[in-house]
């Protein structure tokens, strides 16, 4: 099995580019227990490596890629034993994410892939890829928020915000950056009606679960 979609990946994505019919092939193979780990481990490894395309928003092979990441990251959610093989994929994801926002004309794709991540393995379940995760949050935090500073275009600076406030990281792997924090916290106040609802739950979570000597400098 691996064997053979290893080298008719390819193949497939490229029908896929003509027609969108062909996902239905990979949900199927994803969505079956039996090989969908196999398949998803494929799938990861071959996406990973056409990060760069997601850079062209007006080409044939962003919003495939785009598409394809979000089935394999809705695997993992729907077969938690697939955790492992996300994890020697994540840093290649989001640091290539990251780099590749950071030089693209439009980085929405770029941004997008990363809120896919973030909303599959949010919540607490996976407490390896959290662990996996420790490291890339600096980098990622500091890359955010610069980018908050300056871009100018709201659903952009939307996006960035969002971003910031569902990173896939504990509370107490966060009390180091509340303070940087903040900011998306006050943009999102005054941002679209799910980012109001999003800060807001926010806000509430750190209230419940911070003692008030780290809420009051804030």
């Amino acid at each position: 099995f691996t064997a053979i979609f290893t080298q008719q990946l390819p193949f497939l994505f490229e029908h896929l580019l003509a027609n969108a019919a062909v996902s239905t092939v990979l949900q199927h193979f994803l969505a079956n227990s039996n090989v969908s780990r196999h398949f998803a481990d494929l799938l990861l490894a071959f996406l990973s490596a056409r990060l760069g395309s997601l850079s062209e928003p007006g080409g044939r092979e962003a919003p495939v890629l785009l598409r394809l990441f979000k089935l394999v990251f809705g695997s993992i959610t729907l077969f938690p034993e697939n955790e492992p093989i996300l994890r020697p994929h994540l840093g290649t994801i989001v640091n290539g994410a990251v780099r590749h926002a950071a030089l693209a004309a439009n980085p929405s794709h770029h941004l997008y892939l990363l809120r896919a991540l973030f909303k599959s393995i949010g919540g607490g379940k996976f407490e390896g890829l959290y662990k996996e995760f420790l490291p890339l949050l600096p980098p990622l935090l500091a890359h955010l928020m610069r980018h908050i500073n300056a871009v100018h275009a709201p659903g952009l600076r939307d996006l960035l915000v969002e971003l910031c406030l569902t990173l896939p990281a504990r509370l107490s792997t966060l009390l180091p950056y509340l303070h940087l924090l903040m900011r998306p916290v006050l943009l999102a106040l005054s941002g679209p009606p799910e980012l109001v609802t999003l800060a807001l739950r926010t806000l509430e979570f750190w209230i419940d679960h911070l003692h008030p000597d780290f809420i009051q400098p804030l």
